[in-house]
């Protein structure tokens, strides 16, 4: 009965890795890379882009002091590779990101175009100002020049708006002044 479960587990290929030995540092370093390798996409999906890339680059210094004549120059290879890839993902990400909240921006400075109390105009005023400021704080160099002429767009929309908004609010107490002379 054991001899015939021990068969069955070696037939399936369904060993538990703590029943089998690898001897050599070099077999547990390409099997821990293999591992790695094979668990990128979950992390890249959970957005875990530093710990992807720290860990692949841990596992290249170790292949590296371990390969051999080249012995593992395919394994090196790949994880190169690997890395090229999650730096392509993760600016990929920003720039989804980034063009996500200034679609949110955009969508909040059209709503406050159409407020027409001066009160909750000035409340949303400072919110959407400041929002314009965090995103134009986080701004890559090389890629924030036409996004910081966006930002800056949009918050002389809401300035304009805003003014807007006072000088009515002004006219209409002037207004209101002068009827209420006329009446006395």
């Amino acid at each position: 009965g054991c001899c015939a479960e021990a068969a069955s587990l070696l037939l399936s290929e369904d060993v538990p890795s703590s029943l089998t030995r690898i001897e050599s540092p070099l077999a547990r370093a390409e099997q821990s890379v293999r591992e790695d390798l094979a668990n990128i996409e979950g992390r890249l999906i959970l957005g875990q882009y530093d710990l992807v890339r720290s860990r692949l680059q841990v596992q290249r210094r170790i292949l590296s002091s371990l390969s051999r004549r080249g012995r593992l120059a395919g394994l090196i290879a790949r994880i190169d590779t690997q890395l090229e890839r999650v730096d392509y993902v993760q600016s990929q990400s920003e720039q989804l990101d980034l063009q996500r909240m200034c679609a949110g921006l955009i969508s909040g400075v059209e709503q406050f175009g159409r407020l027409t109390d001066l009160c909750r105009a000035e409340r949303d005023y400072d919110d959407l100002v400041s929002r314009i400021r965090r995103v134009k704080a986080g701004l890559e160099p090389q890629t924030g020049n036409e996004v910081a002429v966006l930002l800056d767009e949009l918050a002389t929309r809401l300035d304009r708006h805003l003014r807007r908004l006072r000088r009515l609010e002004i006219r209409r107490t002037i207004r209101n002044s002068w009827r209420f002379l006329r009446r006395n």
